[in-house]
């Protein structure tokens, strides 16, 4: 399967997508390396290894390992954060 990511296109298994007809309404927990660049300079350390993508409105907010809910710095709603 090939996804576009940060406008390049990039090839993932198809078995570690998982395509869901709703929304989940929890922070999806994204880890990255920070030594790739991610091209987009709201992006940047500032994030850390860890952040959340807001299930409401897409913002991306650091995220610690301890927390099980997280309220958003975009939409200020708060939402359970998934470690799943």
């Amino acid at each position: 399967m090939v996804l576009e990511v940060n406008r390049k296109q990039v090839v993932v298994p198809r078995e570690v997508v998982e395509l869901a007809a709703e929304r989940p309404m929890l922070w999806t927990v994204v880890a990255r390396d920070l030594g790739e660049s991610t091209g987009e300079q709201t992006d940047g350390p500032a994030l850390g290894p860890l952040y959340g993508v807001c299930p409401n409105c897409l913002t991306r907010a650091p995220v610690t390992r301890a927390q099980v809910e997280l309220r958003c710095p975009g939409c200020d709603l708060t939402f359970a954060v998934d470690w799943g």
